[in-house]
């Protein structure tokens, strides 16, 4: 690849069309772990929106994740895990989490954090 292609595809900060054009793909993913149980029902409308603040951050840079994995964790369970390399899909799957159930029984935080 020639120095003024590279340049020509940083300057318009295509990050994403540059290594599609050398056949790259970013070996990142982001993930996140999310609480829905009922304890989360004042606090999960600000996760949701940090979670899109992270994600939107990252969009058009270097550090734009190739594909973004959720899992959720509730009492006594977690899951299901959702991987997708679409961030609009997967901003859209966050916005349909809600809180409800637990008390009863502890959360599977670690064993979501080992997915």
């Amino acid at each position: 690849c020639s120095d003024r292609v590279y340049h020509s595809f940083r300057s318009l900060g295509e990050y994403s069309a540059f290594f599609r054009f050398l056949n790259i793909d970013p070996p990142s993913g982001l993930s996140f772990v999310i609480d829905t149980t009922g304890s989360m029902s004042d606090d999960i409308q600000a996760t949701k929106e940090r979670v899109f603040s992270i994600i939107d951050s990252k969009a058009g840079t270097p550090n734009e994740p190739s594909f973004y994995i959720l899992v959720p964790f509730n009492d006594p369970d977690y899951g299901p895990v959702y991987k997708t390399s679409d961030a609009k899909e997967f901003k859209s799957y966050i916005s349909s989490l809600h809180a409800s159930g637990g008390g009863d029984e502890p959360e599977m935080c670690f064993s979501a954090l080992q997915v």
